[in-house]
C-alpha cells in the first residue's frame, strides 16, 4: 500500500472512530457547578455539552439531596426547566432521576421539541416516597433540540437530578466523514485497477 493511500484510510479511520464516539458518549448533567449553600433559586447551569435554564416558575437548588448533591427541587407548586445543547444543536434524551418527598405525590411531564414541534410528551406520578427513581420513558431515539421538564406538587416537594442526553453530531461532520470514506475507497479501487 502506498503512502499516501495509507495516510488517507488512516484518516477516515479516525474520522469515523471520532464520530462513533461522538454517538455513544451520553452526558449526565449532575449540577454540580451550583452552589449549594441555602437554597439559592437556580439561574442556569452549563455542563458539557448541555444548557439548564429556567423556562417557567422557579427551581432551588438542594443542598441536602442528590446523587451526588446538589439537585433542583420546586420552589412553587410548578416550575419547568429547559435543557438545549449549548451550541444550538439536535439531541437524544434517555433518562432523569425525580423524586417526590411524603408529604405529597408530585407528578412530572418530559417535553421533547425539535424547531419547536413537539416529537414527544411522557408524563406520570411521582410517588411520595422520598427517594430519587430513574424515569427512562423510552424515547432515547428521537431526535430533539429541546427538552422540557415539569414538576408538580401541591406542597413544592419534588426534585430532580441526573438528566442523560447525548449531542448529536452536525450534518456537516458526517458529510466530512461520508467524504473521507469515499475518498478512500477511490484510492483503493484505483490503485487495485
Amino acid at each position: 500500500m502506498c503512502p499516501r493511500l495509507k495516510i488517507a484510510f488512516a484518516a477516515a479511520l479516525l474520522g469515523a472512530a471520532s464520530l462513533a464516539g461522538l454517538y455513544a458518549s451520553a452526558e449526565t448533567i449532575t449540577f454540580s457547578g451550583q452552589p449549594i449553600s441555602g437554597g439559592p433559586p437556580f439561574v442556569s447551569d452549563t455542563e458539557g455539552s448541555f444548557t439548564v435554564t429556567p423556562f417557567t416558575g422557579v427551581f432551588s437548588v438542594g443542598d441536602t439531596f442528590g446523587d451526588p448533591v446538589p439537585d433542583l427541587y420546586l420552589s412553587q407548586s410548578t416550575a419547568t426547566i429547559q435543557v438545549t445543547l449549548t451550541d444550538g444543536g439536535d439531541f437524544t434524551f434517555s433518562s432523569i432521576d425525580l423524586a417526590s418527598f411524603p408529604v405529597s405525590d408530585g407528578s412530572y411531564q418530559l417535553v421533547g421539541l425539535l424547531n419547536n414541534i413537539q416529537q414527544f410528551s411522557a408524563g406520570g406520578p411521582l410517588p411520595g416516597t422520598g427517594t430519587f427513581l430513574n424515569y427512562n420513558p423510552g424515547v432515547s431515539s428521537d431526535l430533539i433540540d429541546s427538552l422540557r421538564i415539569t414538576l408538580t406538587s401541591p406542597f413544592a416537594e419534588s426534585d430532580l437530578d441526573n438528566i442523560v442526553a447525548n449531542p448529536i453530531p452536525e450534518p456537516s461532520s458526517l458529510l466530512l466523514l461520508a467524504t473521507g470514506s469515499l475518498a478512500a475507497a477511490g484510492a483503493i479501487r484505483r490503485r487495485s485497477i
